[in-house]
């Protein structure tokens, strides 16, 4: 029981404690199990060979496997780690063969038990388990295994304590967990959200991640159908889908290698004039949004087994969306969808819902919308959304899990800056963030912390280069990793807080090297994993990931996942390639 809890604690959330605490619970079981089948075996006077050696296999699983397992899914998975937890077992396995070799040449009391044993009795290792139960009550235990390291560099560490970090040796690896993925508690599916605008979170403690850009509004950078929306509905799986001006088109990674292969894309449905919008309620569930030329809301789904409702088709849902702005759609109950999109008529939002057996109409939900909309689930059957209005300033309604906030909140922007990005996440329950650029002003950050709305802070210094678009991850809490796109120069900028902003609150990681055009996509599906994807102007789509230990292929390459001229020679055999990049 303890093994499985384990495995399913790797299943869910890193913030959902529950599997883990019956893994470890389960194990001191084995001690008094372990206790009491001798006491039994004495007081009757009687052994067996058999039992001796089913008493020694119970103590291996129990004080071997299980502690090694328990470690494995708290985070020692690097090739390392599993040769050391490997080596732990063996060691067990030796210590129990030496006794059952050695206990009759042993002198015994009165009752027929060892006076004493060789060696460290294997039970011991419980202390290693009582370390860890004090490591996840104490919240440590995504900490206890990786120091932070820079991630725009490979093979060095960095120092801590100063603003501007001096490169010393290779001494720490980095535990950056990103996601636009979100790990649901009590072990229950995952649920993603797409590297845009919406956000599926459908759990209580869930990281609730959301990434977004501009609409194809006025004063915004239009960047047409250079996208990718990013998900994934569990450990070791992503899917990629975009459109290439009619079809949705879809790649994924099964756990050991891409589909398909080379650098193809699959065809589905027809007919989509924007951008996919994704959402994932469960395990092998996906969910795909978009809107086709005359505004009408477009659905297609993978149930488990198969596209519906066909491979190349779309269910037509609401009808009189504006099919020049993106929709957003989230989830916050498993089985339950919510999509929101804009009036061409009267710039309000409107709203459609499935309540998990029929949809509802696509009704008014009021506002005033020049860029959004945006929309995050932080928490079980709780919602909120957002949007610029002409003004420039953030709008916001929530639901609370009974009902819809009766009124529009509107923030006044610092500065009087006008606002044209938006994003919103939330790492957790009650707790949500709001990130807003201007083409002058940098990236500002705002947050509900389960009681009030802190003020306006600015992560970006007076000569920044103008931010385009954010894509913002979480992969636990108090914990962000961001992603900016240079409005200018096209290039991708790195920064994270992990209880202070590093390289600091106004300063970035650059990560030069090839122009960008297309929102910064960030997705995690597990613990110290992340993915990033972007799309550059050649419609090549790149990958690189953060493995836990290392970036691959390298920190300082891309993977090309798809390219449109490569495609056309991909069935002739040709591999994934990788982008060198220019330092």
């Amino acid at each position: 029981m303890s093994i499985l809890s384990s495995m399913r604690y790797c299943l869910g959330s890193p913030q959902s404690h529950g599997p883990m605490w019956f893994a470890l619970a389960f194990m001191p079981f084995g001690l008094f199990f372990d206790f009491m089948d001798g006491k039994v075996a004495r007081w009757r006077q009687k052994s067996s060979l058999m039992g001796q050696e089913l008493d020694s296999l119970a103590d291996l699983i129990s004080f071997g496997v299980a502690p090694a397992s328990a470690a494995f899914a708290l985070g020692l998975r690097t090739p390392l780690d599993t040769l050391l937890l490997a080596f732990f077992v063996l060691c067990g396995l030796t210590r129990l063969a030496r006794f059952n070799v050695t206990v009759s040449s042993l002198p015994k009391d009165s009752t027929g038990k060892s006076k004493y044993f060789e060696g460290t009795p294997i039970p011991s290792s419980l202390g290693i388990v009582a370390a860890m139960a004090w490591c996840v009550r104490q919240g440590h235990h995504h900490f206890l295994f990786y120091l932070p390291r820079d991630p725009t560099t490979s093979g060095k560490a960095r120092k801590s304590g100063k603003e501007n970090d001096e490169l010393g040796d290779d001494e720490n690896y980095t535990k950056i967990m990103h996601g636009t993925l979100r790990l649901p508690s009590h072990g229950e599916p995952t649920v993603q959200v797409q590297p845009s605008f919406s956000k599926a979170n459908q759990q209580q403690q869930a990281i609730a991640v959301m990434q977004a850009g501009h609409d194809k509004a006025p004063h915004a950078y239009e960047i047409e159908d250079k996208q990718i929306s990013a998900i994934s509905w569990g450990q070791n799986r992503l899917d990629l889908f975009g459109y290439n001006g009619e079809n949705l088109t879809h790649k994924y990674w099964d756990g050991s290698h891409w589909s398909p292969s080379g650098l193809g894309m699959e065809q589905l449905g027809q007919g989509l004039a924007t951008k996919p919008v994704t959402v994932s309620w469960g395990i092998d569930r996906l969910d795909v949004f978009g809107l086709n030329e005359h505004g009408t809301i477009l659905h297609q789904y993978w149930d488990g087994t198969s596209w519906q409702p066909g491979h190349a088709e779309f269910e037509e849902l609401g009808k009189g969306c504006d099919p020049s702005y993106e929709i957003a759609a989230s989830s916050m109950v498993p089985g339950q969808l919510q999509i929101f999109c804009r009036d061409p008529e009267d710039s309000q939002l409107l709203h459609q819902y499935y309540d998990g057996q029929n949809w509802s109409e696509l009704v008014p939900f009021g506002g005033d919308v020049h860029i959004g909309p945006r929309v995050v689930s932080w928490g079980d059957n709780h919602m909120a959304v957002f949007f610029l209005d002409h003004e420039g300033e953030v709008n916001q309604r929530y639901w609370d899990g009974s009902q819809w906030s009766s009124e529009w909140v509107t923030f006044t922007n610092p500065k009087e800056y006008h606002f044209d990005t938006l994003t919103v996440s939330s790492w957790g329950e009650n707790r949500l963030d709001v990130w807003a650029a201007e083409r002058t002003s940098g990236l500002w950050h705002l947050y509900w912390d389960g009681s009030h709305w802190a003020e306006w802070e600015c992560l970006s210094g007076s000569d920044d280069a103008p931010i385009d678009h954010v894509g913002v991850t979480s992969w636990s809490a108090n914990h962000f990793d961001i992603i900016t796109l240079g409005r200018d120069d096209r290039q991708y900028r790195y920064k994270y807080y992990d209880g202070s902003w590093q390289p600091s609150v106004s300063s970035w990681y650059d990560r030069p090297g090839v122009r960008f055009e297309s929102i910064p996509s960030l997705i995690s599906w597990g613990p110290n994993r992340l993915d990033v994807f972007g799309m550059t102007a050649d419609d090549e789509l790149l990958h690189q990931a953060w493995t836990g230990y290392d970036w691959y292929p390298a920190s300082e390459k891309w993977e090309t996942l798809s390219s449109k001229d490569a495609a056309e020679s991909s069935s002739a055999g040709q591999e994934t390639t990788e982008v060198e990049l220019r330092y």
